[in-house]
């Protein structure tokens, strides 16, 4: 079983933290998203990991119409899938937010779309 250090885990909850407040989210349910895309492309539990998704969400709602929280909810969507077909998370992210952008569909629309397109490849 593998188990965090304190520091670790207090550098996680700081990143997840800045995300949660960037995009308007609880704690919790921004430590949910969070976990969802570590987990989800297997990254290491740690703040570098956690700050590289805070990052990429951050980057990509600053260029699209789409905002941090509604790429994230899509990515909780489709994060397993892509990475077991090899893609990367920035890729994965990237493409959401364009679906999104795109459509106005709803996040767990778009990311229920991206997983189904995954699955047919």
């Amino acid at each position: 079983m593998f188990h965090l250090k304190t520091n670790e885990v207090v550098a996680m909850s700081n990143q997840t933290l800045k995300m949660a407040r960037i995009a308007g989210l609880s704690a919790e349910d921004a430590t949910n998203k969070m976990t969802a895309a570590l987990r989800g492309f297997n990254m290491e539990l740690n703040a570098t990991s956690a700050k590289k998704v805070s990052d990429v969400y951050s980057e990509l709602a600053a260029i699209t119409a789409a905002d941090v929280n509604e790429i994230s909810s899509a990515m909780t969507k489709t994060a397993s899938i892509a990475s077991s077909a090899g893609m990367e998370f920035e890729t994965t992210a990237a493409f959401l937010s364009q679906i999104i952008e795109t459509t106005r569909e709803s996040a767990e629309t778009a990311g229920t779309a991206m997983k189904t397109v995954i699955a047919r490849f």
